[in-house]
């Protein structure tokens, strides 16, 4: 959980530091700094979405990053399984 919070943090300040709606042309990330933007100046905005719109994109990285470690060592999915499956199913909850 603290590596979780950890990686949640450091992404939030990756979007707050480099990631400025006028300047990102790709659709992906620009809608990334737009919702990111959108939280700053209207904090109460995340609540106008639901959970899995809210976390949809973290469970897509996540996917991402759980197939890159299969990809590049194996014995690691095989020896944290059971605490792999708690974190994405704590997404879910």
């Amino acid at each position: 959980m603290l590596i979780g919070d950890f990686i949640t943090a450091f992404f939030h300040w990756f979007e707050d530091t480099y990631l400025e709606p006028n300047k990102i042309k790709n659709k992906f990330l620009h809608k990334i700094a737009i919702d990111n933007e959108m939280h700053h100046f209207i904090p109460r905005s995340i609540l106008s979405f639901s959970y899995f719109e809210t976390i949809k994109t973290t469970t897509f990285l996540s996917l991402i990053v759980l197939v890159l470690l299969n990809l590049l060592a194996k014995n690691f999915l095989k020896k944290y399984f059971l605490s792999i499956m708690v974190c994405l199913l704590h997404l879910f909850r």
